[in-house]
C-alpha cells in the first residue's frame, strides 16, 4: 500500500517538473517571438546626427535600396544635433547589411501624407573604400512635404495678390480689353470701321478689289508692257534676247580691238600716242596765233593812221 501512494507521488512529480520545463520553454520562445528577434540574426549599431529629425520616432524603419534592414532605436539631442541610433539587422556570420562609403547620404524622408517617417541610407560609390560602422556619420537635412508644400501655397498667394502679381495684371487686360470693346463700338480705328455700319470702308475695299480683278485681266490677255511681259507669246523674251545678243556681239568687237571705239579700248597705245601728237600740236598752233596777234593789231593801227 505504501509502496502504490510512493508510486503515484513519484508521477505527479514527474508530471509537474515536465509541465513547468514546457512552460518555461514556451515563455522563453514567446519572450523570443515578442521582442523581434529571429535565429541566426546579428544586429550591429550605427549612430547619424542630423540637424533636425522632422518628427522620425523610434521603430522608425532603415531602408537601404528599398530593402528595409533594421529601425530607430533610439533618439538623444545633443548641443551638435540629433543623435540617431540605429538597429541593423545582418544574417550571422556575414557582417553588417551595409557597407558605407565616402559618399554615402543619408536622409529622413516622408512615406505618407498623415506624418509617417523612415530612414533612407544610401551607401555611395563602389570605387570608394568602406568605412568603419563605429563612426559618427552625418545626416542630411529633412525635406518636409507639408511644410514645403505651405511655402509653395503661400508662395503662390503672395504672386496672385501682391501689386504687380497676376491678379492685377489680368484686371489691367481685362480693361484693356474692355477699352478695346468701346473703340470698336464706336467705329474707331480700322477694325472698328470694319465693324461698324458705316459701309464706306466696305465700298471702297471693294472698289479696290474689283480694281485689282480689271488689272489681272488685263495682265491675262497680254495688254501693256507689263502683260505683254506675262503673256504666253514670247515675242517680248525673243526681242530681249536678241538684244542681249547683239550686246554680246558688240563687246567682243571691242574686246577685240576692232573698229575706232576698239582701238581706243585696246591695249595698243599707238592711237592714243597719235591722238596725243594732234592735241600737242594744236596747243603750239594756238600758242603762235595768241603771240602774233598783238603785232598784227598793232601795225594795224599804225597804218590806219596814215
Amino acid at each position: 500500500m505504501k509502496k502504490d501512494l510512493f508510486s503515484n507521488e513519484v508521477n505527479i512529480e514527474v508530471v509537474l517538473g515536465v509541465f513547468l520545463v514546457f512552460v518555461v520553454f514556451g515563455l522563453a520562445y514567446f519572450t523570443f517571438m515578442l521582442s523581434g528577434k529571429k535565429l541566426g540574426e546579428q544586429k550591429h549599431r550605427m549612430e547619424v546626427v542630423f540637424n533636425d529629425v522632422m518628427g522620425l520616432r523610434t521603430k522608425d524603419s532603415v531602408v537601404v535600396r528599398g530593402m528595409p534592414v533594421g529601425e530607430v532605436a533610439s533618439l538623444e539631442l545633443k548641443p551638435d544635433g540629433v543623435h540617431v541610433f540605429l538597429e541593423l539587422v545582418g544574417k550571422r556570420g556575414q557582417g553588417a547589411p551595409v557597407r558605407m562609403k565616402k559618399d554615402y547620404r543619408i536622409a529622413i524622408v516622408t512615406t505618407s501624407i498623415l506624418g509617417g517617417r523612415m530612414l533612407t541610407i544610401g551607401e555611395g560609390s563602389r570605387d570608394y573604400g568602406d568605412l568603419p560602422l563605429e563612426m559618427v556619420f552625418n545626416g542630411q537635412d529633412p525635406h518636409d512635404l507639408m511644410s514645403d508644400t505651405a511655402e509653395l501655397f503661400s508662395s503662390l498667394r503672395q504672386g496672385l495678390t501682391e501689386k504687380g502679381g497676376v491678379v492685377e495684371g489680368l484686371k489691367e487686360a481685362a480693361a484693356d480689353i474692355r477699352e478695346i470693346s468701346r473703340r470698336l463700338n464706336a467705329g474707331k480705328g480700322t477694325l472698328g470701321k470694319l465693324l461698324s455700319e458705316d459701309d464706306t470702308l466696305y465700298d471702297d475695299l471693294k472698289a479696290g478689289v474689283a480694281s485689282l480683278r480689271k488689272v489681272s485681266e488685263r495682265l491675262d490677255e497680254g495688254k501693256s508692257t507689263l502683260g505683254k511681259l506675262l503673256a504666253d507669246d514670247d515675242q517680248v523674251y525673243q526681242d530681249l534676247k536678241a538684244t542681249v545678243s547683239a550686246a554680246r556681239k558688240i563687246a567682243e568687237r571691242l574686246e577685240k580691238g576692232d573698229g575706232t571705239l576698239g582701238k581706243l579700248l585696246s591695249e595698243d597705245d599707238a592711237l592714243y600716242k597719235e591722238f596725243v601728237n594732234v592735241v600737242q600740236e594744236a596747243k603750239a598752233v594756238l600758242d603762235d596765233l595768241r603771240e602774233t596777234t598783238p603785232v598784227v593789231t598793232f601795225a594795224s593801227i599804225l597804218f590806219g593812221a596814215f
